[in-house]
């Protein structure tokens, strides 16, 4: 950061309080309004695999789901999620022995190389997997002494505005929620398993989706879906995912410390974040059940390198 960065935020802040109290954000929108939000999904040349691409305001997030089925192996874990920004390279799994055609791959595993900002969005969406039922991990373990399947989730920043566990969230529970299996058989006498992925079937007891909502604090305000320029100049960003009782079920403050007053200003703080994170949950549930065009939300510089990714096209 260079000697006039903190001088430049610290007046971006204050012009941001000002237009606070005009009730109005730099885009237009009032302090707790929520941006456009879509989520659209696009045709795979495997039709096991699933892309689906979320827009969050400016933020936009495209999340790969694949399934591979293997032995079990238990230093392999059977959900694998990665997030990568704009500027990263996915490192791609290569097949054992340079059989084009294997279903075994090697794990790459270049955390080291990876900035720490994806490292710590990454470990906040596991809670996803490891404090919610967002899929039934019993319908990956098909012959769980025999064969189980992997899931691969790759989630790349397209386009980044802020609230990216947002549009992280709801890419990734629209993906989920599109989820199929095939139709496999275990052959006793040959040890071997059968599959068809031509015959797919939805998971038995599929999870709920849950979705983080995304709180930017600068002073007594609370900005909801901040963008990144907002967020820079907030006191704290709070990620959290609530139930339609209120009830809060995460809660983490993501960059910042929350101001340092009586605990009363603490819950009057909180009391109308949990409120509009209710309300939140009930707006991306509909639009899960509403997808957008996809050439509505992907940026058209980012349509080419996500088929060359992801779709086996150029």
């Amino acid at each position: 950061m260079s000697p006039k960065e903190p001088l430049r935020i610290l007046r971006r802040k204050e012009l941001i309080r000002a237009e606070l109290t005009t009730g109005t954000r730099s885009d237009g929108r009032g302090p707790i309004e929520f941006p456009r939000t879509a989520v659209s999904e696009m045709k795979c040349s495997n039709p096991e695999d699933i892309l689906t691409v979320a827009r969050v305001g400016r933020t936009c997030v495209s999340c790969f789901l694949q399934l591979s089925l293997r032995t079990p192996d238990p230093s392999m874990e059977l959900i694998k999620l990665r997030l990568f920004g704009m500027d990263e390279t996915e490192a791609q799994p290569l097949a054992d022995g340079g059989d084009e055609d294997s279903d075994d791959e090697i794990e790459i595993d270049n955390s080291e190389d990876r900035p720490s900002l994806s490292l710590q969005r990454e470990a906040i969406l596991e809670n996803l997997f490891e404090e919610f039922s967002v899929i039934n991990e019993a319908s990956l373990n098909v012959f769980p002494s025999k064969f189980v399947f992997h899931l691969n989730i790759n989630l790349h920043v397209l386009q980044e505005d802020g609230s990216v566990l947002d549009a992280c969230s709801l890419a990734l529970m629209a993906a989920l929620q599109r989820l199929r299996f095939p139709k496999v058989a275990y052959i006793e006498e040959e040890e071997a398993v059968r599959y068809d992925w031509d015959d797919l079937t939805s998971p038995q007891n599929p999870g709920a989706p849950e979705f983080f909502s995304t709180f930017a604090v600068i002073g007594d305000h609370i900005l909801a879906c901040p963008t990144a320029e907002e967020e820079r100049a907030s006191d704290a960003v709070i990620a959290v995912i609530v139930q339609e009782d209120s009830s809060v079920s995460f809660m983490e403050v993501t960059d910042g410390i929350l101001p340092s007053k009586d605990g009363s200003f603490i819950a009057d703080l909180l009391s109308p974040l949990i409120d509009n994170a209710v309300a939140r949950r009930k707006e991306l549930r509909t639009v899960l059940l509403n997808p957008a065009a996809e050439d509505t939300l992907i940026p058209n510089e980012y349509a080419v390198r996500l088929r060359s990714l992801h779709l086996g096209t150029d």
